[in-house]
Order: structure tokens, then C-alpha cells, then sequence
């Protein structure tokens, strides 16, 4: 997951002007493994920032009638957003109890 999270690091620092699916990929795979596996969750919050990045320049660029597409983006920004908020109400609570 290091490596997965200094290719982020590097592409976001390169200010790429393509959108990559490889970059994309990476944050769909680092959000979950951090969330899951490894339960870092600030990792996971922030591999979900950059996902929800990518997916909505994608959105912006993808073709209208490309459906099964706009589907699969729509799919990964939900994903993105439900771990974001997870982890926001964990913060949440957390400071409720202190």
C-alpha cells in the first residue's frame, strides 16, 4: 500500500492534465484496503478525496450515450463518498465521547 499511495503522491504533485484509469484504479483499491484490511482510516479518507477527483473529471469528459460508463464512474464516486462519510462520523463520534 506504500507504493500505492507514493504513485498518488506523485501524480498529484506531476499536476497530470490526462486523466489515467491506472490513477483512478489506485484509488479505488487504496480506499478499500485502508478502510478494510488495514483500518487506516485516514488513508482510506484520503485515497477517497483523490478518487472522487478523478471520477468527477471523468464524468465531465465521458461521452453521454456511453451509459455502461457513466454507470461504472457513478458506482466508484458512491463508493468514494460512503467510506468519506463513514469515516466522518467516526470523527464525529469520537470527539462526542471525549
Amino acid at each position: 500500500m506504500l507504493e500505492f499511495k507514493r504513485s498518488r503522491d506523485v501524480y498529484n504533485a506531476t499536476g497530470e492534465t490526462t486523466l489515467s484509469e491506472l490513477h483512478l484504479y489506485n484509488c479505488v483499491y487504496s480506499t478499500k484496503y485502508n478502510y478494510k484490511v488495514s483500518k487506516n482510516y485516514i488513508e482510506a479518507y484520503n485515497a477517497s478525496v483523490d478518487g472522487k477527483k478523478v471520477v468527477s473529471q471523468m464524468m465531465q469528459n465521458v461521452d453521454p450515450d456511453s451509459l455502461h460508463h457513466l454507470k461504472r464512474l457513478a458506482a466508484m464516486d458512491g463508493t468514494f463518498t460512503s467510506i468519506q462519510s463513514r469515516v466522518e462520523n467516526m470523527n464525529i463520534i469520537s470527539s462526542a465521547k471525549e
